[in-house]
């Protein structure tokens, strides 16, 4: 009987990360730091911090969405629609982007 555990685990099929296709989030982060050529690690990390991937994520200030956008800086930066996944991600990203060029040194 011990030995049939590791017999199941060893036959049932294992997903890797390269067999798990990226989420719309992901393929979002990809192609808009692509667009606005900034690193896409930086894209996603402040995603994580700002809303731990949560596309419903709503602060007690009224910050929307994975990147955490206020209403007026969402709408400034096109996201109509705050907490639609792409739209946050294109607004967030512009936004940083133009934040990165305002206070680069």
């Amino acid at each position: 009987m011990k030995w049939l555990l590791p017999l199941l685990l060893f036959l049932l099929p294992t997903n890797s990360k390269a067999d798990v296709p990226p989420t719309l989030a992901e393929r979002c982060v990809q192609h808009y730091a692509a667009h606005y050529r900034v690193p896409p690690e930086l894209i996603a990390a402040l995603i994580d911090v700002e809303s731990r991937w949560n596309p419903r994520a709503l602060s007690n200030k009224g910050a929307m969405g994975l990147m955490q956008l206020m209403p007026a800086t969402a709408r400034r930066y096109g996201a109509m629609q705050p907490f639609d996944v792409e739209q946050n991600i294109a607004a967030g990203t512009r936004y940083v982007t133009t934040l990165m060029w305002e206070f680069r040194g």
